[in-house]
């Protein structure tokens, strides 16, 4: 069986944008409202207070860059903006009696100047740097969910910190089969979720929690309600350094049936060796990890399967990539990897919202395998994983076996940074569309033959899907 990648808990789902006015065109300032980040280097600079100007920011740069902008109308994230603001508010019990939010028009430059007047002092009655930074933050995020788009994601920090030498992640030191969407949507997680892959010398298998074990609650609350996610429980497995808030996870052992309760702190994580480079399954028959599709990722998995082919003493018959736990990367690496199966074919387009769109196509430099195809898929594999499950079905590249794709899949993001030097603002300009110009972001792409993982056969570490795609190369 492939080994299951520990991945942190971040989060995110989709819904579809419905503009609600008729399209309006970024302004100049628009145009230069945030920075758009390049490669960088070094520490970066000591995070700042979010006030009325980086909301601003904010504001202007997802009307000039986000997928929506040009043609969504103002009002509904400024509404978005005001509601979050307000929400933060009550959860902090501040009362302000002049936080409504007044007549919009739908003119972009008219509706923020009167949405300043009533914000801008809103802040400022607020007692310390804190708090206001924390209003200004829910309401940059209220914006951001109100384009409903799995790809625009605010990223704020608050400090500068650094791990001790040695160690690379901090956490308890397992994945969750389940993950919230990156912008922290729960809406589409399933019951009952489990622990996938606990580390050995982690928090958690200090404490004795097992790969498998069917994760009930967290501190006496469920995950889950008449099987609706409860969304504040996610955040307790998503502690970053230095936070460390023990947690009491209730979870049931699928090899034996009993509940247990166990308390676990975060901590420091060891170093984690390289995923497997792949194994011969059956004659002629390969399985490779495809763990990412960040830069060097195609590469890792053609020269996994070079090795394989080396060892075996012919050409493969058939190839099983294990896409299940990629969590996607770059289309420059999935056109690599494509093309090891088809040439001369586009897989895929990143179209805006007005319909111009650009392909994506094989990268015919990658040497033809000419091997048979199983792409083992599931709720773990997202974005370009999603685009190049899609492909294999689009283009009859081969067969997929496990589970739907996560569908979390609008397109690449950029990142622009606001001028707290806290927060940054992820974003598309594009959506990935299907080689037949199929809409599969928020939906994923379903398996050919559904087999997925279940808790007993994680913690007794069998496979059925690559079973199941054995037989269907070998017969």
């Amino acid at each position: 069986m492939t080994s299951r990648r520990w991945i942190p808990a971040v989060g995110a789902a989709i819904a579809v944008l419905a503009a609600t006015s008729a399209p309006a065109m970024a302004t100049p300032a628009e145009a230069t409202a945030c920075v758009k980040q390049g490669p960088t280097s070094g520490q970066p600079p000591a995070p700042g207070a979010t006030t009325l100007s980086t909301v601003e920011q904010a504001y202007r740069c997802f009307l000039a860059h986000s997928y929506a902008g040009p043609v969504i109308d103002d009002r509904v994230p400024l509404a978005a903006a005001f509601g979050a603001a307000a929400r933060e508010l009550r959860e902090r019990g501040v009362n302000e009696p002049g936080a409504v939010l007044p007549p919009l028009t739908g003119d972009r430059d008219r509706d923020w100047t009167a949405f300043a007047r009533r914000f801008g002092p809103l802040l400022d009655a607020l007692p310390d740097r804190t708090v206001r930074s924390a209003v200004a933050v829910a309401a940059i995020r209220g914006m951001a969910a109100s384009l409903h788009d799995d790809h625009v994601v605010v990223v704020h920090r608050t400090s500068n910190p650094t791990h001790p030498p040695g160690h690379y992640n901090w956490g308890f030191g397992f994945r969750p089969s389940e993950l919230p969407e990156p912008n922290g949507d729960t809406s589409k997680l399933t019951d009952p979720p489990y622990l996938s892959d606990v580390g050995k010398d982690t928090p958690a298998s200090r404490a004795g929690l097992r790969t498998g074990d069917v994760l009930l609650a967290l501190n006496g609350v469920p995950m889950f309600t008449n099987g609706i996610a409860n969304a504040g429980q996610w955040k307790f497995l998503d502690q970053g350094y230095p936070q460390a808030t023990p947690v009491r996870f209730t979870v049931r052992r699928p090899t034996t049936g009993k509940d247990l309760n166990v308390t676990v702190k975060p901590g420091l994580l060891p170093i984690v060796a390289p995923p497997a480079q792949g194994r011969l399954v059956a004659d002629g028959i390969a399985e490779v990890p495809v763990t990412t599709f960040q830069p060097g990722g195609a590469q890792q998995a053609l020269t996994a399967i070079a090795a394989l082919t080396a060892k075996y003493g012919h050409p493969l018959k058939g190839v099983i990539l294990d896409l299940r736990d990629n969590a996607g990367g770059m289309d420059t690496e999935v056109s690599k990897l494509l093309g090891a199966f088809v040439h001369g074919k586009t897989y895929s387009s990143f179209c805006d919202v007005r319909g111009a769109c650009r392909p994506q196509r094989t990268d015919d430099s990658t040497p033809l395998l000419n091997a048979k195809l199983v792409a083992l898929i599931g709720n773990g594999c997202a974005s370009a994983c999603d685009a190049f499950a899609m492909a294999v079905k689009d283009l009859r590249l081969g067969t997929l076996v496990g589970d739907r794709t996560r569908g979390v899949a609008s397109g690449g993001a950029d990142a622009y940074s606001l001028d707290d030097n806290a927060t940054t603002l992820m974003m598309p300009a594009t959506h990935a569309l299907g080689a037949n110009g199929e809409i599969f972001d928020g939906i994923g792409v379903p398996a050919d033959y559904r087999q997925p993982l279940t808790p007993l056969d994680v913690a007794t570490g069998k496979d059925p899907a690559v079973a199941k795609a054995v037989t269907l190369l070998t017969h």
